[in-house]
């Protein structure tokens, strides 16, 4: 069996109606399978018709109106299970291959909140891997926005600004963006997968504690912010 880090990944995003994943709905959603050297072996995305109107101020940024929304989106249900299918069978596999998600911690709730309204069962325990929450862990001090298409630019991986919040050109990125970090900082690479997935967690604590110290600290005494990663715990759906 290779090692993780030579194995492709299946790179997973979604854009939605709003920025709450317990609550929120989904209206596209995206996987791609990228090998260590950037090349896709997969490209697949939908539209999703998320079963409510989709708000103005989230249409701005991603695109999808509530009427194309109608017009093109598949159903939830089907949209999710598509995902599923994919971890099942890549991640689940024989190999193992990783699950890449920017900013895991949104995408993940969401996705798991969305099959659990619609009765389907959903592999939850994916062996996941974040690549902006695994850049702050080795570049804790770098300057400047970690959003994804600053992010990209910092790597050289292409992704211009008005592809950007479109799910499947955002899972492109995120999965190339988490090939080059190994590449840049090897000693990630060192550790098994599953001990990445538990740095990561310990990690995800670190920076919450920190930001709410902070937070406390300059503007507001009794702001806190859930722990837990990938999923926060203390909320539902």
């Amino acid at each position: 069996m290779r090692p993780w880090t030579q194995r492709p990944f299946l790179s997973i995003d979604c854009e939605t109606t709003g920025v709450n994943p317990f609550e929120d709905r989904l209206v596209e959603v995206a996987a791609t399978i990228v090998r260590p050297d950037g090349a896709l072996d997969l490209q697949w995305s939908t539209v999703v018709n998320p079963g409510i109107d989709i708000p103005d101020s989230a249409a701005e940024i991603h695109g999808i109106t509530t009427e194309r929304a109608l017009a093109e989106g598949i159903p939830t249900l089907d949209a999710v299970q598509r995902v599923a299918e994919l971890i099942f069978d890549f991640a689940y596999g024989t190999e193992g291959m990783p699950v890449c998600i920017y900013n895991a911690v949104f995408d993940w709730p969401l996705l798991i909140c969305e099959a659990e309204r619609h009765g389907l069962e959903f592999p939850a325990f994916a062996p996941i891997l974040d690549p902006l929450l695994i850049d702050k862990m080795v570049d804790r001090y770098r300057k400047g926005s970690r959003k994804l298409v600053d992010t990209a630019r910092h790597y050289g991986v292409q992704l211009d600004v008005d592809d950007a919040h479109g799910a499947l050109a955002d899972a492109v990125a995120s999965g190339r963006i988490m090939h080059e970090l190994l590449r840049r900082y090897p000693k990630v690479g060192e550790h098994t997968l599953a001990d990445v997935y538990m740095r990561q967690v310990r990690g995800a604590e670190e920076q919450r504690e920190s930001f709410v110290d902070y937070r406390r600290r300059t503007s507001d005494p009794s702001f806190d912010k859930p722990p837990g990663w990938p999923v926060p715990a203390g909320v539902s759906a």
